[in-house]
């Protein structure tokens, strides 16, 4: 058996992952080297997937095989008759239910499969682009409504993944700020909550945050509780959207605000009594 804690380099360099692959959060250290321990042990018990010289499949595998210095067995995706359909979704029914993934997590992975599949079909249009495939009498893409378009590739997401729409749609906002907060959640030390109430933060806050929970620490561990933005950043960037709209869509906007407004007051109004 090998020495796990002894082994500072392993016999093969390291392959880059395919983005399918980083679907998916890796095992921390511990579990890393449970799992280099059994390999020493038992030898490696699933190939690693490969394809056009990236990790399909077992980027923790690897890693244990280099960790416990055995030469990691891999094999080509196309090699099995089980290797049907995209890669994405391929590594998302071998990998969802072997996986104990925390709903911030799961959330997570969605995020990251929304932004698959658009890479995805960005690949699929160029390459119809490039053959000039149409259907006859097919000149261009009818206009859309790109809002719309964005939610139902959220939605399918979410439900790709077996995760919840709100946090999904909560963890993109969220990485769309806050890179690092995200990071976090996708790991597990956060929960979709708190990665929303970290990545409202003032920077230098956050920061701070972000340093306390990668080193290990819980965010209620915190002795100074930090408070999220002034919430006044919410009605200048609305301002700023609704300054650039047509004044039909401003009217447009007004209304739905009074009524959301009314129900705001209403809500209040029940919580305080």
């Amino acid at each position: 058996m090998s020495n796990v804690n002894s082994i500072e380099k392993g016999p093969v360099e390291t392959l880059p992952s395919h983005p399918a692959a980083m679907l998916f959060p890796r095992m921390d250290d511990d579990h890393l080297k449970e799992l280099a321990e059994d390999i020493g042990k038992h030898g490696q018990r699933e190939a690693i997937v490969l394809i056009k010289g990236q990790i399909l499949d077992g980027r923790n595998r690897w890693g244990a095989c280099i960790l416990a210095g055995v030469e990691p067995r891999t094999r080509e995706w196309g090699s099995d008759p089980g290797d049907k359909g995209e890669a994405v979704d391929w590594v998302l029914s071998k990998n969802l239910h072997r996986r104990q993934l925390t709903a911030a997590q799961r959330a997570s992975v969605a995020v990251l499969v929304e932004f698959a599949y658009a890479e995805l079909a960005k690949e699929h249009m160029l390459a119809t682009l490039k053959k000039g495939d149409f259907p006859a009498g097919v000149k261009s893409t009818p206009p859309g409504k790109p809002r719309d378009e964005s939610k139902r590739a959220t939605a399918q997401a979410a439900k790709a993944v077996g995760a919840g729409v709100s946090a999904t749609k909560t963890l993109k906002a969220v990485k769309a700020v806050a890179e690092e907060v995200f990071d976090l959640a996708a790991e597990g030390h956060l929960t979709v909550a708190e990665a929303r109430t970290v990545s409202e933060m003032p920077k230098d806050t956050r920061e701070r945050v972000v340093a306390h929970v990668a080193g290990g620490g819980k965010l209620k561990d915190l002795k100074e509780k930090p408070e999220p933005r002034s919430t006044s950043f919410i009605v200048d960037d609305w301002k700023t959207k609704v300054s650039k709209l047509s004044v039909s869509k401003k009217k447009e906007y007004l209304h739905y605000l009074k009524r959301w407004v009314k129900a705001l007051e209403t809500e209040i109004t029940e919580v305080t009594q």
